[in-house]
């Protein structure tokens, strides 16, 4: 007998698992009830048969990464972290909104107060002379 005979439901997980890298989505891709697929998608993963099928299916394809895969495996991580283990979920959360740009990164910059003066001067100039080639009343 095979060692590597896997049930249709098992089977079903390693072949979303191999799409998508998302073992919630994946569990409720395989048939598994959503209430208890954060918990089944960790046990099929560390299932040596089901991991063993995963590493050969992922070496027969190369993995496709794209922006929906990436929003799918974090929406996953929060939605299986979000009672044990809060921080990752809102780590998840945070890289989400960063992904939809509703966040940015914080820079620091250091200006003296010199260089903002020459800034400022130069602009005020580029204004004035705007003004002056514009203004109709000097003409």
């Amino acid at each position: 007998m095979n060692a590597l005979v896997l049930t249709p439901r098992q089977q079903r997980f390693v072949d979303a698992y191999s799409q998508t890298g998302n073992a919630l989505r994946s569990a409720v891709d395989a048939g598994y009830k959503p209430d208890n697929a954060g918990q089944q998608g960790h046990a099929l993963l560390k299932n040596p048969k089901v991991r063993s099928a995963i590493e050969s299916a992922l070496k027969d394809s190369a993995p496709i990464i794209t922006r929906d895969v990436i929003v799918r495996e974090l929406w996953g991580n929060h939605l299986t972290h979000r009672t044990d283990n809060p921080q990752a979920s809102n780590r998840a959360l945070e890289l989400l909104a960063k992904l939809g740009g509703m966040m940015v990164e914080r820079s620091e910059m250091t200006v003296t107060v010199e260089q903002a003066a020459g800034v400022i001067e130069q602009r005020i100039a580029e204004l004035e002379q705007e003004l002056a080639v514009n203004d109709p009343v000097d003409a």
